[in-house]
């Protein structure tokens, strides 16, 4: 895991207006929206990316009127050189929050949308270098690979792979 971050905290919040609540949360962040995919080929494994020297999932920012369906769809494949199609409309959110270094260390509010997706086809597996991707990979699902990645993408998957 890494250090320099919480993980597994829950914060409980009672208010008679949880919207209202929400939006005020927000209001102390930069918001951002991303979307990704949970890719898993016939040999049930996993299209994972090395970014900053961490394992990852492909994922990136959602592009101003895109769908977060979209999104995930055209990043997974900028981000891999793989083509999927969307398997199950269940989706996963996770949110982290982080300083940002090119905005004066702002604090920003990530939410990124996932879809557990399927091949349509894959070519040579290509990182996208000019995004920091140094390395673009299958892995066995069974594959331990917890110390090199985020906790909320171990969490993802723990909750999420069945819907493959």
């Amino acid at each position: 895991m890494l250090n320099n971050y919480i993980i597994n905290c829950n914060i409980i919040l009672f208010s008679s207006n949880v919207k209202s609540l929400i939006n005020l949360f927000k209001s102390h962040f930069l918001v951002l929206y991303a979307s990704g995919g949970i890719v898993v080929n016939k040999q049930n494994q996993l299209l994972m990316i090395k970014k900053n020297n961490i394992w990852d999932l492909p994922k990136g920012k959602v592009d101003f009127s895109e769908s977060y369906k979209s999104a995930a769809l055209r990043e997974v494949h900028e981000e891999t050189n793989v083509k999927c199609v969307i398997i199950n409309q269940d989706i996963y959110c996770t949110s982290h929050i982080y300083r940002d270094d090119y905005t004066n260390n702002q604090l920003v509010l990530k939410i990124t949308y996932w879809f557990p997706m399927s091949l349509i086809s894959t070519g040579v597996l290509k990182p996208q270098k000019s995004e920091g991707i140094t390395s673009v990979v299958w892995v066995c699902l069974n594959t331990e690979f917890k110390k090199d990645t985020y906790a909320s993408i171990i969490d993802l998957l723990k909750n999420q792979i069945e819907l493959i």
